[in-house]
């Protein structure tokens, strides 16, 4: 998802822009529902040491934050 011309000048000028967005609401949506099924399969929420490192555990958030997120922030 590209920055707007808006986001771009407040970049510039503050230095950050927040919120960016990375991806579409739909596939948030779907990778919310996977972490769910995985805390429903185990009980309960993840554990702390379990959410320091998540991408170690499941293929699909290294996915997320490697491959789908770098290409968003390479439009800075």
């Amino acid at each position: 998802m590209a920055l707007s011309a808006q986001q771009i000048e407040r970049y510039r000028r503050d230095g950050f822009v927040c919120p960016v967005p990375v991806m579409p609401a739909a596939e948030a949506a779907g990778l919310r529902r996977r972490l769910e099924a995985v805390e429903a399969r185990q009980g309960g929420k993840l554990e702390a040491v379990q959410r320091s490192r998540a991408f170690l555990l499941f293929k699909w958030l290294d996915d997320v934050l490697y491959a789908g997120a770098a290409k968003n922030l390479q439009r800075l």
